[in-house]
This record gives C-alpha cells, sequence and structure tokens, in this order.
C-alpha cells in the first residue's frame, strides 16, 4: 500500500555544463534527488529581458533531465548581459532553482598541429608562433624540376592537413580569447 501523504523532495544537486556558446544547442544535464519522469518536466531560462522554458527529457539511466539551451539572442536581445538562472518543474507549476548557465564567445585566432611544438617549452611555442615569416618580394623563376618539387610538397601538405585530424592522440594547440575550462573534450572536424 503506497502512502499519498508522503512528501517527495526533489534536490538538485549538480548542472553541467554552466556555460556555452550563444547560438545554443548546449545540453544541459541536471542531476539530483528525487526525480521522477513527469509529462510536465521543464527548464526555465531567465533573464532580465524575459523567460523560455524548454522540454527537459528525462535520462532513465543516469537519473537525471537533460535540455538544450536556447540561443542567446531569445533571452538577452542585444544586452551584455550572459548570465541567466534556471529552473526545473516536474508538474508544470512548481518551480525548483537549479543553477546559473552562463552565456560566451570564444574566439579562436589561431590553431596549429605541428608536431614540433610538442618538444618546445611555453616561451619557445610562442616564439616560433608570434615569428612572421618573410614575403619574397618577387617570386624566382623555378626551373621545371623545382615547379614540380614545389607542386609536390603543396600536394603533400595538403594530404598531411586533411588526414591529421583523422590520427588518433594527434595535439591541436589552439589560441585565443574567451576559453572557458571544462572537462569536455572538443572534437574539431572538417
Amino acid at each position: 500500500m503506497v502512502n499519498h501523504n508522503t512528501k517527495i523532495d526533489v534536490v538538485i544537486t549538480n548542472l553541467r555544463p554552466t556555460f556555452g556558446p550563444s547560438e545554443g544547442g548546449t545540453v544541459l544535464t541536471i542531476k539530483g534527488t528525487g526525480f521522477y519522469d513527469s509529462s510536465g518536466k521543464k527548464v526555465k531560462f531567465e533573464s532580465k529581458n524575459g523567460e523560455r522554458e524548454m522540454t527537459a527529457v528525462w535520462n532513465r539511466k543516469e537519473k537525471a533531465f537533460t535540455c538544450k539551451s536556447p540561443p542567446a539572442i531569445w533571452l538577452l536581445g542585444d544586452k551584455e548581459e550572459s548570465k541567466l538562472k534556471l529552473n526545473l518543474t516536474l508538474n508544470g507549476q512548481d518551480w525548483i532553482f537549479a543553477g546559473t548557465f552562463e552565456y560566451y564567445e570564444p574566439t579562436i585566432e589561431r590553431m596549429s598541429y605541428d608536431f614540433e611544438l610538442t618538444e618546445m617549452n611555453q616561451e619557445e611555442r610562442m616564439k616560433r608562433w608570434n615569428e612572421e615569416e618573410p614575403l619574397p618580394e618577387e617570386e624566382p623563376k623555378l626551373d621545371e624540376t623545382k615547379k614540380a618539387e614545389k607542386q609536390a610538397k603543396i600536394i603533400e601538405d595538403t594530404e598531411l592537413f586533411e588526414s591529421t585530424y583523422k590520427r588518433s592522440g594527434t595535439i591541436f594547440y589552439i589560441w585565443g580569447d574567451q576559453f572557458k575550462k571544462s572537462n569536455v573534450l572538443i572534437i574539431v572536424t572538417q
């Protein structure tokens, strides 16, 4: 026999990740205790400019809810604000604070898969990276052998570039701005 007078307390213990790009689509996972699947489950993203409710998905194996972040423009417009409050409901009426989520815009300035960089210290890497190759004033005339060698080198470099991302364990060096520390693996594809 079930006692219907017993109140089930829902407690949120974890929200991950707590940030994502402004175009939206970040898959958020909310973990806690007292969770159960229901037809009224939603996550509300709130800013000073408004709110947006997104459907939550029950993950029975993880005993957690997931949802995707909406695009920042839906909630922020052109405002500088980037932090949002997140609330979870299981019945469509009672909302529980789940944490905060922040939009950010990382920029990638440079990226390299130069294998020699792994053997250099940080100072040597930056020096090499920042070196500028002088441009020749006028390209010297090449004989047919040199032209063929140059073309073969271009083909070899192109094949190396196109196959590098497919190699397991290839280390890429990425320089940029507004990166955030995360345990999420970045996968680079063409």
